[in-house]
């Protein structure tokens, strides 16, 4: 365990504390930060995984050079299901999943909880705990069973998605709430990024 959050400028990994076949998980919360290279850390003989699900198209998640790199799509998408594993490294890459029969159904679950949350939102006649037992439903078995790949219909939607439009509305999103929290007196945790450009814009 190594102390570690968004208020940190980059994880405070504890190298003399490790040992030969560690493996060390560093995480890019709410794609705020650029991690420091890998190369001391790696010297070690551990590995290093970085985890880019709050902003995989960041600067810090194309020029890593962990070992490993992984994100949750479905975490910053609107999708039902589906990640990404690569390597900077060049290190082989495990055999890609099949869609196994309860990841599809799973994630079916979840896809239809959308729809019916999206009807729900524009005043149509949907009762909230049907959609919202669907999407707990689904969220509970798409942690199940084996690994599998995405499902079709979420590989297909991927390749719609406006992703660097989509990621500039987040960085004026960021800007307008780090604009107005930064004048609260007791939010000492904005400090470190109010003198710094919109972390979204690298």
């Amino acid at each position: 365990m190594y102390p570690d959050g968004p208020q940190f400028a980059e994880p405070l990994v504890a190298t003399p504390d490790l040992q030969t076949g560690d493996v060390i998980l560093r995480v890019n919360f709410f794609g705020l930060r650029v991690l420091p290279s890998a190369a001391a850390i790696r010297a070690q003989r551990v590995e290093i995984i970085d985890d880019h699900t709050h902003d995989p198209w960041s600067d810090s998640a194309s020029h890593s050079d962990a070992d490993w790199c992984i994100a949750s799509l479905r975490k910053t998408l609107p999708i039902p299901d589906g990640g990404v594993l690569w390597s900077p490294t060049g290190n082989a890459l495990p055999p890609l999943a099949s869609l196994t029969f309860e990841r599809r159904l799973a994630s079916l679950e979840k896809l239809a909880a959308m729809l019916l949350k999206e009807l729900y939102l524009n005043d149509q006649p949907i009762e909230k705990q049907v959609f919202r037992q669907l999407a707990l439903s689904g969220e509970a078995h798409v942690a199940s069973g084996e690994i599998s790949a995405m499902s079709d219909w979420t590989r297909n939607l991927l390749a719609t998605f406006p992703v660097h439009h989509w990621r500039a509305i987040r960085r004026r999103n960021f800007e307008t709430v780090l604009s107005v929290l930064a004048a609260l007196p007791w939010l000492d945790v904005l400090k470190p990024f109010q003198a710094q450009a919109c972390p979204f814009s690298q």
